[in-house]
């Protein structure tokens, strides 16, 4: 049977991720699974064993899943035992094809235990009594749950994300058809919070602010622009943290998994929990961010510098550009002068705003940086006049 590209019964493998049951809409559904194989295969749905037989050479697997999901995945070959530890009451492995590689499965079976600890203390109790990492040969990665499938080169970095989706595509379903908003939110809290931008999500969602695409609007993640949905969506979050600040935002993902088990799940329903957070109405902030394709661009009018009563008085005029209307934006103004640039912190809420800093020494340029704080395009580097 091959029923796409990726689904399908091989003779040493099976693999049905998305397209073998009916649906409508991808509306999630909980389950009972039960398959039957060779009983040296190793045979994988989502949830957790309710019966286990073997009959000669064939053997019956049926897995019950509490947790009603959009995707249910079955995996099924003749997988080695690579490593297996045992962390809060629940038993982690991982599974190899052909040649184990014991190194590797030591760090990804220990990469699972750490982020469950992590999205559990955060957004509520994982659902089951074990996660498996399995090897695949002939696909990249996806997310399942109590489970994944991983091409061996991405098992080290993407193990902890799809233990995410448990979560935020799980227990929290996403049908894909609306939106991929779990890419988002799974890329912030594993690749920023877990693991500290040591991946550079954030540098690269910067680098795709001038994609004209509305993070709202994504839906495929192998799409044409799929990689702004982790990436930018990401960043978009970590800004969102300097407005509520980082543990509101926890907060508001918690109220997300709360309220919406089992239900399935688009950027409106994310957006309204992480309001429900927040301690003042940011609607603004998703306006712009999430459902707009426009980015302003900022541009300096002037920047000029007088000397007052022993420090140096710099007046700087920047401009929106790009926006139908003005768009409420955080960057920081740099005054390079000669003791070393001096950073200034602001608020842009106008089209056309002034600003004046005081420095210990005349500023000789000045720029913006908004690299962290907005998608705005920063202004091109101005002189300072006057002195």
């Amino acid at each position: 049977i091959q029923i796409t590209r990726q689904d399908g019964i091989r003779k040493d493998h099976a693999l049905f991720l998305s397209y073998w049951w009916p649906h409508i809409g991808r509306q999630p559904f909980r389950s009972r699974i039960t398959l039957t194989g060779p009983v040296d295969w190793l045979l994988m749905a989502n949830g957790d064993v309710v019966n286990e037989q073997q009959n000669g050479e064939r053997k019956t697997v049926t897995y019950r899943n509490d947790v009603a999901v959009s995707y249910h995945h079955i995996v099924g070959g003749p997988y080695l035992l690579a490593a297996e530890i045992h962390d809060r009451n629940r038993t982690i492995r991982a599974w190899h094809v052909g040649n184990v590689n014991r190194e590797r499965a030591a760090r990804d079976v220990r990469s699972a235990a750490d982020s469950i600890a992590l999205f559990e203390d955060l957004f509520g109790k994982y659902p089951y009594n074990h996660y498996d990492i399995l090897d695949t040969l002939d696909f990249y990665g996806l997310e399942c749950y109590s489970f994944t499938v991983l091409s061996p080169p991405i098992t080290s970095w993407a193990t902890s994300h799809e233990v995410g989706h448990t979560w935020f595509g799980g227990l929290v379903p996403n049908t894909y058809i609306r939106s991929m908003w779990n890419e988002s939110v799974t890329q912030y809290v594993d690749s920023v919070l877990f693991k500290k931008n040591s991946d550079r999500t954030l540098e690269q969602g910067w680098n795709l602010r001038g994609v004209d695409v509305a993070l709202g609007e994504l839906v495929e993640p192998h799409g044409q622009h799929g990689i702004v949905g982790y990436m930018r969506g990401a960043y978009v979050l970590n800004m969102l943290a300097q407005e509520m600040g980082e543990q509101a935002v926890i907060k508001g993902l918690r109220l997300l998994v709360e309220r919406r088990t089992g239900k399935a799940s688009d950027w409106s329903d994310v957006a309204l929990a992480l309001q429900d957070a927040a301690v003042r109405d940011l609607r603004w902030f998703f306006s712009q961010w999430l459902w707009s394709k426009q980015r302003p661009s900022l541009s300096f009018g002037r920047a000029e510098a007088a000397l007052s009563g022993g420090e140096w008085l710099t007046t700087v005029r920047l401009v929106q550009t790009g926006v139908a209307s003005p768009y409420r934006l955080r960057f920081d103004v740099v005054l390079e002068t000669p003791k070393g640039d001096q950073r200034f912190p602001v608020v842009m809420e106008q089209m056309n705003q002034a600003y004046t800093f005081s420095t210990a020494a005349r500023p000789s340029r000045a720029r913006t940086d908004c690299f962290g704080k907005s998608l705005a395009e920063p202004a091109p580097t101005i002189l300072v006049a006057g002195g």
